[in-house]
C-alpha cells in the first residue's frame, strides 16, 4: 500500500542555530589556506570566537509560520551539548525533541515519548553540534569539514560539514561577508534548502533574524522568525531529562487484553473496523509503516471533522498530496478505545482501486504505540495487550526494533544471487503488499539489478505519491534474527523522489513477510 510520513519540519532546528557553526582549531592545521582564511573571517563576521566561547547556556525563541498555521518555538542550547527543542502550532501540534549528550528523545503531538535514532538521532546531534559552534571552539563536539571551493553563479564559498555521528550539511558562505546565505542537505531523496536572511546583533553575536527552509515546491516552505536570545539564562530543571508522556490517553472497557478483534486480509494488508467519534464502523488498515495515523480526507469531510493547517506530505511514488490535521478524535473497536487524538487527513481515494476495497483510514504508529499489538494472520485475529504490564510467554524469535520517523526498522541480511551477504536496514511494514523491496540509492550502490536472473519492470505500488516505478525478481535469500527466506521475490524502486528514493532505510520487509507468523508488535520494549 502506500507509505508515506509527515516530513519533520522541526528538523530545521539542527541547522537554523548552525548559521553561527564555525570549526575546531584543532583541525586547522589538515586544512588548506584558502580554508583557515574562510573560517577566519566567518568567526570574525559573527562576533570573534572569544564572544562564541563565552555562554554556557543559550535560550532562542522564535516565530514560526508553516503547513499553513503560526506557532511558536524554543530552544536551550548548552556548552557541553545538551539540547532541547519545544514547538507550538496554534496549539494543534505541540512536539518536544531533548538531547542530552550521549541520548534523546521525543515526544510527539499525541503525548507519545519515543527514543530516538536513526535520522532523528542524527539531526539532534546536528542540532547540538552546530549550537555549540563545536568546530570553532576546541575541546567541543567533534566534527569534520571540507572546503569544496566556490559557486560559479554567485562566488559563495562552499563548505561541507559533517559532526561526527551526525548528518552532511552543505553551507554557501558569501564572498564578501563569510556570513552563511543558505545551506542544503539531503532528506529521503528530496534537498532540503534553508536560507539565511536579514543578519541582527543579538547579544554580541550575529544570528539570522529570518529564516526559511523550503524543499522545492511552495507546500513545504516554512519559515522562522527569531525573536529572543538570552545568554546563560538557568534552564528547567528537568530540561534535558527524558520527557514526561502525557496521561493515559487508552481505555480498556473490559480489562486488559482486548482479545479477537476480527482482521481482514486483503491483497496482503490487514484490515480491521473502528468507529471515529461513535460513527459507524468504518475500515482501516494496520500500517507499521505510517509514521501517524491517518483518516481519508473525503471520509473527515463526511464526518464533519474539523481539518487545520495545510502541508505537503509523500510516500512511495514520486507525488507529494495535501496533509491536513484533525484534532479531538477518538476510535472505538471492540475491547478498546483510544481518546483525544491529532490525526492526519490525506487523500487516499486514487489508492483504492489497486487495493480493491474502499480505505477510510489507516492506523499508524499513533496506535500501534499505545499497546503491544499482536497480528494473528493464521486465525484472522489482533489481540491488545497494555504495553506497561505485557509479558512475553512464548518461544518466538525476538526481533530488535529501532523506531525511526516512528517507523520500525530492523538488521538483516540479503544475499543476491553469486555475491556475498550484505547487512542491510529494512523498515518492517504490514502496509506494504509484497514480501521484500529494495530503495533505488541501496539498489544502485550494491548493483542488485545486475544480480537478478530474470525481472522486469512496470509501474506498480499504489501509494499517496502515485505509482512506483520497480524492477521485479528475486534474490537469493533474505535472513531475519536467523530466520531464513529462501529466494523471495524482490521490488527494487526506480523513483527519484519518494519513499523508494530514501537513503534513511535499504528497504522495506512487507506482508507477504509478516503473514507466514503471528507477530507481536511491542514498541515499548523496541522488539518484535
Amino acid at each position: 500500500m502506500k507509505k508515506f510520513k509527515l516530513f519533520a519540519w522541526w528538523t530545521l532546528f539542527a541547522i537554523l542555530l548552525g548559521s553561527a557553526v564555525l570549526l575546531n582549531g584543532e583541525v586547522f592545521a589538515k586544512k588548506d589556506a584558502d580554508l583557515v582564511k574562510i573560517l577566519d573571517g566567518w568567526a570574525e563576521a559573527l562576533g570573534g570566537r572569544e564572544a562564541l566561547g563565552r555562554p554556557d547556556a543559550l535560550n532562542f525563541k522564535y516565530k514560526i509560520t508553516m503547513a499553513g498555521m503560526e506557532g511558536t518555538g524554543e530552544t536551550w542550547s548548552m556548552a557541553d551539548g545538551r539540547h532541547r527543542f519545544e514547538m507550538d502550532l496554534a496549539g494543534l501540534f505541540q512536539m518536544v525533541t531533548v538531547w542530552n549528550g550521549s541520548e534523546g528523545w521525543m515526544r510527539d503531538q499525541n503525548g507519545k515519548v519515543s527514543r530516538l535514532a536513526g535520522d532523528e538521532r542524527m539531526n539532534e546531534i546536528n542540532s547540538a553540534y552546530f549550537a555549540t559552534w563545536s568546530h570553532l571552539l576546541p575541546g567541543r563536539l567533534a566534527g569534520d569539514i571540507e572546503y569544496l571551493g566556490t559557486e560559479e553563479k554567485t562566488g559563495a564559498h562552499i563548505l561541507r560539514i559533517q559532526p561526527e555521528g551526525g548528518r552532511e550539511v552543505t553551507f554557501f558562505l558569501d564572498p564578501a561577508r563569510y556570513l552563511p546565505l543558505r545551506s542544503e542537505r539531503s532528506a529521503s531523496g528530496r534537498m532540503i534548502t534553508i536560507s539565511y536572511e536579514n543578519w541582527q546583533s543579538f547579544g554580541e553575536i550575529l544570528f539570522p533574524a529570518d529564516t526559511r527552509q523550503s524543499r522545492g515546491d511552495v507546500g513545504h516552505e516554512a519559515t522562522f522568525r527569531l525573536e529572543e536570545v538570552q545568554w546563560d539564562r538557568t534552564p528547567p530543571r528537568t530540561a534535558f531529562r527524558k520527557p514526561a508522556e502525557s496521561a493515559d490517553d487508552v481505555r480498556f472497557i473490559s480489562g486488559s487484553p482486548a482479545r479477537d478483534i476480527p482482521i481482514e486480509l486483503s491483497t496482503h494488508h490487514i484490515f480491521l473496523q473502528t468507529r471515529v467519534n461513535g460513527s459507524e464502523p468504518l475500515w482501516f488498515v494496520l500500517d507499521t509503516g505510517a509514521s501517524v495515523t491517518v483518516i481519508n480526507t473525503s471520509v473527515a469531510k463526511q464526518l464533519g471533522l474539523e481539518m487545520k493547517g495545510s502541508i505537503q506530505g509523500g510516500g512511495a511514488g514520486e507525488k507529494t498530496v495535501e496533509v491536513r490535521m484533525i484534532p479531538g478524535v477518538s476510535f472505538q473497536m471492540p475491547g478498546v478505545e483510544i481518546k483525544d487524538q491529532t490525526v492526519a487527513a490525506i487523500p487516499m481515494d486514487a489508492v483504492e482501486p489497486k487495493i480493491g476495497r474502499s480505505i477510510d483510514g489507516v492506523l499508524g504508529y499513533d496506535f500501534i504505540s499505545r499497546f503491544v499489538v499482536v497480528i494473528d494472520y493464521q486465525n484472522s485475529q489482533m489481540h491488545l495487550y497494555d504495553r506497561k504490564q505485557f509479558q512475553y510467554q512464548g518461544a518466538g524469535v525476538s526481533v530488535p526494533l529501532r523506531l525511526v520517523h516512528n517507523i520500525p526498522q530492523v538488521d538483516v541480511t540479503v544475499t543476491p544471487f553469486g555475491r556475498d551477504p550484505i547487512n542491510a536496514n529494512f523498515v518492517v511494514d504490514s502496509g506494504a503488499g509484497l514480501a521484500l523491496a529494495f530503495t533505488r540509492p541501496f539498489a544502485d550502490r550494491e548493483k542488485l539489478i545486475s544480480t537478478l536472473p530474470k525481472k522486469y519492470e512496470y509501474k506498480g505500488g499504489a501509494g499517496v505519491g502515485g505509482m512506483s516505478k520497480v524492477t521485479v525478481g528475486r534474490i537469493a535469500g533474505l535472513e531475519i534474527s536467523g530466520i531464513d527466506f529462501p529466494e523471495p521475490v524482490v521490488m527494487i524502486f526506480r523513483d527519484q523522489k519518494g519513499a523508494g528514493a530514501s537513503s534513511s532505510f535499504d528497504g522495506l520487509i512487507g506482508g507477504e513477510i509478516l503473514e507466514r507468523f503471528t507477530v507481536y508488535f511491542d514498541y515499548e520494549r523496541e522488539r518484535m
